[in-house]
């Protein structure tokens, strides 16, 4: 996009947040109108940064400043890097539940590769996730197995079933090794089968391995995406693409992931909902 150096009828200021411990945002000439989400670069105290749209406004409606003070946006990225509406729309409830600058929130919920001006076109040049091979287990046929469900489980797996495709929200109480990873199983299978995708969240990073170990098994044809943080920027980058493109439909990740957007999400599952690791204790404390 050439950049909009002066303004017309057509032009817009366009309200945008950086990555900065302020509540407050910074105003820009644009000649495009641009939804909340939209990743833009600008120029900031001679730096070129990256920020996100919060609002646009037709030029003729702005007196908030002189309108030929204000910088012009100096590029917009593509459609693939924006914000979907409903991760703003949550990140806008914890920087207001959280008394936390919005930008700042925006930039956590941000794979650390999307933060620099420089990230956009390794990003579009990326493959389609591919899927996870199976690993190598002692006794596969063992591990690949549905087991038979108790009655208590068949009752609870049943319950669970037909709430899925609407909103709710249920507590599965049980000891370890009382059977819930298998409720789990069974849910996720039938939400994988509708075409949705699944978001399951783990409190410690050292739980997933084991756990996408046993999702590749039992559900050999999910795409699986990994994201905790002893992935790779370039990993974490790929993988929240993957996700936000649907082209995996299993994510499996930390607390973080909890801001990973999915395209056609069907179910999220917290694993060990009790566990102090999902508490956030620094930056945004979430």
């Amino acid at each position: 996009m050439e950049p909009c150096n002066s303004v017309s009828e057509n032009s817009f200021v366009v309200n945008v947040v950086l990555n900065l411990p302020l509540f407050r945002h910074y105003s820009y000439l644009s000649c495009a109108d641009l939804a909340p989400g939209t990743r833009v670069i600008v120029e900031f105290k001679q730096r070129q940064l990256v920020g996100f749209v919060s609002q646009s406004i037709p030029a003729a409606e702005f007196t908030d400043f002189p309108q030929n003070k204000l910088k012009p946006i100096l590029s917009i990225s593509p459609a693939q890097l924006a914000i979907s509406q409903e991760i703003w729309q949550l990140c806008q409830f914890a920087a207001e539940y959280y008394h936390y600058p919005l930008g700042a929130t925006v930039f956590c919920a941000l794979p650390l590769a999307l933060r620099k001006a420089s990230s956009s076109k390794r990003v579009l040049n990326q493959k389609p996730a591919s899927k996870n091979p199976s690993p190598k287990l002692a006794n596969p046929e063992e591990s690949s197995a549905e087991l038979t469900l108790n009655p208590e489980q068949s009752l609870i797996v049943a319950e669970l079933k037909q709430g899925l495709g609407k909103f709710g929200c249920h507590i599965l109480y049980g000891i370890t090794g009382s059977g819930k990873t298998e409720i789990f199983l069974q849910l996720i299978k039938q939400v994988l089968a509708s075409g949705l995708q699944v978001l399951v969240l783990v409190p410690e990073i050292n739980l997933t391995p084991q756990l996408a170990e046993r999702f590749t098994v039992r559900l050999p044809n999910a795409q699986i995406a990994i994201l905790t943080s002893q992935a790779s920027n370039a990993q974490r980058l790929k993988q929240w693409h993957a996700a936000n493109s649907g082209s995996c439909n299993l994510i499996l990740g930390t607390r973080l992931s909890v801001f990973t957007p999915c395209a056609n999400l069907g179910l999220i599952i917290v694993d060990e909902e009790h566990d102090a690791s999902f508490k956030q204790n620094d930056g945004l404390r979430y």
